[in-house]
């Protein structure tokens, strides 16, 4: 019971929460790995070797990182990138099934959840032709 707890924040097991990604240091972050996009993912061909793929996450680290000021690992960019990715197949997929049940446009809520119309008044109904020639006839 003599053990004392690592209270502050860079002690022990804590570690300090670094800042949130800005979307212009996300967007730098996006282009610099476009411009490496071969050397981190491949070619199509060959699989990228291991040690090229950690070099070119670390040249992309330290060029968002001198752009942005905040100090960035280079597994703080592959996560946020990979993040960003994920995200944007999840809208591009969320995009297509709303165009596959909308035949194109918007999403509509489904019409089995709207209330149904109360019919109109008597007095509002049109009359159908027989119903006027009949009437006509009775005069």
């Amino acid at each position: 019971m003599g053990s004392t707890w690592p209270l502050e924040a860079g002690v022990g097991w804590f570690k300090e929460r670094s800042k949130r990604f800005g979307e212009e240091e996300t967007l730098h972050l996006v282009q610099e790995v476009k411009d490496r996009q071969v050397l981190i993912y491949g070619d199509g061909k060959a699989a990228p070797k291991p040690h090229t793929v950690k070099q070119a996450w670390s040249e992309v680290a330290a060029a968002v990182s001198s752009s942005s000021g905040i100090i960035r690992t280079a597994d703080q960019c592959r996560k946020r990138y990979n993040d960003v990715r994920r995200r944007g197949k999840q809208k591009a997929a969320t995009n297509r099934q709303e165009a596959a049940v909308t035949g194109g446009g918007l999403l509509r809520p489904p019409t089995s959840r709207l209330p149904k119309p109360s019919p109109p008044p008597p007095c509002l109904k049109q009359a159908s032709r027989a119903s006027v020639a009949y009437k006509l006839d009775m005069k």
